[in-house]
């Protein structure tokens, strides 16, 4: 009897204490008691003074495989080879791209093929990209009718006298025909410029990069005023975009570390990008830097991969970051019995005040010499083609047939294509 009541005692007595002092995980459950408090501000005291941890490795990125240049696709779906022979075509097209509603209208007498409500579609659209709103409009009467125009046709003169560029470029079916291909350009043009005076810079440069490289393309040559214009709208966009770290382009980030320069920086990324392509001339003008690097500061590293195209027709040079002009210029080409040779390269060595070494002629130190300040020299196979990209000191002659072969620029161009052009990127040059 004695016994069970001291059982009896003893359960009671643990009850008591249960009741009493809960665990953290039942009353109370999440709340730091004040002797934890105290402990923490404990932690936190002995903790302030001490040196600072030294700031983290950045993480390595897994490497990964190197993409070869894209193909300098038509922009507008269009084979451009099978309109060269359409001559009649071809006029049209270049008076709606490059022309007034006059040129338009005599291109159009030699078009018997064409009916009325075409001719009237090309008026009224030639009107309207001129900013004669009214005409258009009074040629276009009617045209809304079904089956007299075709919806390409259609979507391309509502866009037209809509005025805005918000509605030119659509989702719609590639261009079948070079006269419409003309008239998407065409508004594709007024839309850059629109794009540019709102501010919108990777759109624009985007509708500047789509120009050159049709214009190119196209069977008719593009008049040098129209090129200027897009490669100056092109240089004003990408100011802003390619070449502004605040805008949004395909890049990675790395950190400075103690003593790095650019130089440190270019090995790090490709120690950790086998087969990646890059220069420091490409960091330094992407992130704008001035001045000594320091130490923490964050650099955007551009991934996509450069790459250049020389037209000798149009005596142009785009400078493609993947498949987006970033740079275009224009260029001297070889003078007649000294033709620049064509077809796929490697630039080679860079020099910077370059001597010019001329077979049956003793060197010629720079300046004296037609070599400018740079040059970039063009690889075959990994050899060397005695060709490349230089300076000038004649300005006159870009635009002009008057080198030895090699492709000229005026000097703060090469000097500006010198810095960004990585050695081993792929040079295409086509007549």
């Amino acid at each position: 009897m004695r016994a069970a009541l001291v059982l009896l005692l003893g359960v009671l007595a643990i009850v008591g204490v249960i009741k009493f002092y809960p665990s953290s995980e039942v009353e109370g459950a999440g709340e730091d008691s004040a002797a934890e408090e105290e402990e923490a501000q404990a932690v936190k005291f002995l903790t302030r003074d001490q040196p600072a941890d030294p700031p983290p490795v950045p993480v390595v990125e897994e490497p990964v495989e190197p993409a070869p240049e894209p193909a300098v696709e038509s922009v507008f779906g269009i084979a451009w080879e099978e309109q060269a022979t359409k001559a009649d075509e071809a006029a049209l097209a270049t008076a709606l791209l490059y022309g007034t509603p006059a040129d338009v209208e005599a291109a159009l007498r030699d078009r018997s093929d064409l009916d009325e409500p075409a001719r009237r579609l090309y008026l009224s659209f030639a009107e309207a990209l001129a900013g004669n709103r009214g005409q258009a409009f009074t040629l276009a009467k009617g045209l809304d009718q079904p089956d007299l125009l075709g919806p390409e046709e259609r979507r391309l003169l509502e866009a037209a006298l809509a005025g805005s560029a918000a509605e030119t470029r659509t989702a719609a079916a590639p261009t079948r025909n070079a006269t419409a291909a003309a008239m998407e350009m065409r508004l594709l043009w007024r839309e850059a410029h629109a794009r540019l005076d709102a501010g919108e810079h990777q759109t624009a440069a985007r509708a500047f990069s789509d120009l050159l490289v049709a214009g190119l393309q196209a069977p008719w040559e593009a008049p040098r005023a129209a090129l200027l214009d897009w490669t100056e709208g092109l240089r004003k966009a990408q100011a802003r975009h390619r070449w502004d770290p605040r805008s949004d382009w395909a890049s990675v980030e790395m950190i400075v570390q103690p003593g790095d320069t650019l130089t440190h920086i270019r090995k790090r990324y490709l120690a950790s990008h086998p087969g990646g392509l890059l220069c420091t001339g490409q960091v330094e003008k992407a992130n704008r830097l001035v001045g000594f690097l320091q130490e923490d500061q964050k650099l955007r590293i551009p991934t996509d991969r450069a790459h250049a195209l020389v037209d000798l027709s149009s005596r142009w040079m785009l400078y493609f970051l993947g498949d987006e002009v970033a740079a275009a210029y224009e260029v001297g080409i070889g003078r007649e019995g000294e033709d620049t040779i064509t077809g796929t390269f490697a630039a080679g060595e860079k020099q910077e005040r370059p001597t010019w070494f001329r077979r049956g002629h003793a060197p010629a130190p720079y300046p004296d010499n037609p070599l400018g300040t740079r040059w970039i020299a063009w690889l075959r196979d990994g050899q060397k083609t005695g060709y490349g990209f230089h300076g000038t000191w004649e300005d006159e002659s870009i635009g002009q047939a008057a080198s030895d072969g090699c492709i000229r620029l005026r000097n703060e161009e090469v000097e500006e294509l010198f810095s960004i052009l990585p050695v081993g990127a792929t040079i295409r040059v086509q007549d």
